[in-house]
C-alpha cells in the first residue's frame, strides 16, 4: 500500500463571539478586578468585595476560627449584642424539621460591654469590615446601647451598626 499524502488542514474558523471573549480574556487578568462596592450614599460604607456574612451563624468572629478566610469577605456582621446580658431559649435550641432545621437561640449574648471587651481587639484587626448587629427590646434601651457603643468607639473596629429586634409599641398600645 503507497504512503498517503499529507495535506495540510486550515484551522477551524472562530465565531465572533468566541473571538471577541479571547480578546477580552486576554486584557483582564481576575486577580486585577475591582469587586468593590458601596453601600449608602450619605454616609457610604466601601466593601472590598460584594460578601456579606450575616449577624449570627459566625458569632462574634474569634468563634469562625478556620471556618472562613475573612480576608474574602466584604463585611462581617457580628451576633446581636444587647445592653445587658440576653439568656438564650430553652432546649432544645434546634429541632429537625421537614425540609430543614429550625433554630431559636433567642439573642443569648453576655452584654455589650463583656463582648466589646472580649471581641473589640480582633473587630480592630480584622481584615474585612465590620458591622455591630444591635439587639433592644424599647427605644430608651437602643438610645443607651447606641450610646455606650459610641463612648467605646475607639476601642473597636466596628463603624456600621445593624438594628434587629426591636419591640416597638403597636399603635393600639400607644393610644
Amino acid at each position: 500500500m503507497p504512503p498517503r499524502k499529507r495535506t495540510k488542514v486550515a484551522a477551524p474558523r472562530t465565531s465572533r463571539t468566541a473571538q471577541a471573549a479571547e480578546q477580552v480574556s486576554e486584557r483582564i487578568n481576575p486577580l486585577t478586578v475591582d469587586l468593590a462596592v458601596t453601600l449608602g450614599s450619605e454616609h457610604p460604607l466601601r466593601l472590598e468585595r460584594p460578601i456579606v456574612v450575616a449577624a449570627g451563624p459566625l458569632g462574634f468572629g474569634n468563634e469562625a476560627g478556620g471556618t472562613i478566610d475573612l480576608r474574602e469577605v466584604g463585611l462581617f456582621v457580628v451576633r446581636g449584642i444587647s445592653l445587658r446580658p440576653r439568656f438564650g431559649g430553652l432546649m432544645p435550641r434546634l429541632v429537625e424539621v421537614p425540609g430543614g432545621l429550625m433554630h431559636a437561640v433567642n439573642r443569648e449574648n453576655p452584654g455589650a460591654d463583656e463582648v466589646i471587651d472580649r471581641h473589640g481587639a480582633s473587630w480592630r484587626s480584622a481584615p474585612c469590615a465590620v458591622a455591630l448587629s444591635l439587639v433592644a427590646s424599647s427605644v430608651k434601651e437602643l438610645a443607651q446601647l447606641i450610646a455606650r457603643v459610641e463612648r467605646r468607639a475607639d476601642e473597636l473596629g466596628a463603624r456600621d451598626i445593624e438594628l434587629r429586634e426591636l419591640a416597638l409599641p403597636t399603635i393600639k398600645q400607644m393610644y
